[in-house]
């Protein structure tokens, strides 16, 4: 819901006749990691009022071969993967850490690794490339190596991607989020002004930011 209410001025890039659906984490959260959360989201969200908080994965201990290890990562991928299966997605929209399970999808997509997906467009905003390590076909490291290394060589399958960020982003630092914009094959890569970790506004009509993602909204079909 939080997500919801932070998109709210974004949406004006969009058809009027979009339809969003905003998924919830499959992670119910324990007591101890609700505490964790975000004050505002506890304080705005009350679990008294709207359930236990949820969320998606986390970056767990290195294994002893120093991998990283998300935690819950593969199941995420494989939810979000079953959904998209299920109904016609035409794009997928993820912000930070949701941003880069989003740029997972659309590597595995780009690489024939998904079935029935027929994504045309990703925003993923304030995010980075995933460093899960994993013996599953999905090994992120991998997808993006992959993908970097394509060069000219025909794609399985065309989605156009938009990577937008905050200069000073004190979270996700804006050359994280650039490596990532890099390693998708013409990809769109808007960085706004501001020392913040959250979803780009689009307010004003007049910024040439705002303007150049509605250009990159329009050229899809």
């Amino acid at each position: 819901m939080k997500m919801q209410m932070q998109m709210g001025n974004q949406f004006s890039v969009f058809s009027p006749d979009l339809e969003c659906i905003f998924l919830d984490g499959i992670h119910e959260c324990t007591r101890e990691e609700a505490t964790r959360s975000d004050p505002a989201l506890r304080q705005f969200f009350p679990e008294s009022d709207y359930g236990p908080y949820r969320e998606w994965w986390n970056s767990g201990k290195p294994d002893e071969e120093g991998n990283i290890i998300y935690e819950r990562f593969d199941e995420c991928i494989q939810y979000v993967s079953e959904i998209l299966a299920k109904e016609h997605f035409d794009g997928i929209i993820g912000f930070s850490q949701g941003g880069s399970l989003a740029a997972n999808i659309v590597a595995m997509s780009i690489k024939g690794q998904l079935q029935s997906s027929h994504l045309k467009w990703a925003w993923i905003q304030s995010s980075f490339i995933p460093r899960h390590s994993s013996k599953s076909l999905h090994v992120a490291n991998d997808l993006f190596s992959q993908l970097k290394s394509s060069g000219t060589e025909k794609l399985s399958n065309e989605i156009k991607v938009l990577v937008t960020t905050h200069e000073q982003d004190p979270i996700v630092p804006s050359r994280a989020t650039r490596s990532l914009a890099n390693a998708f094959p013409d990809s769109t890569y808007i960085s706004f002004p501001g020392k913040v970790h959250r979803l780009v506004s689009l307010r004003d009509p007049a910024d040439p930011n705002v303007q150049a993602i509605k250009s990159f909204f329009s050229s899809i079909s």
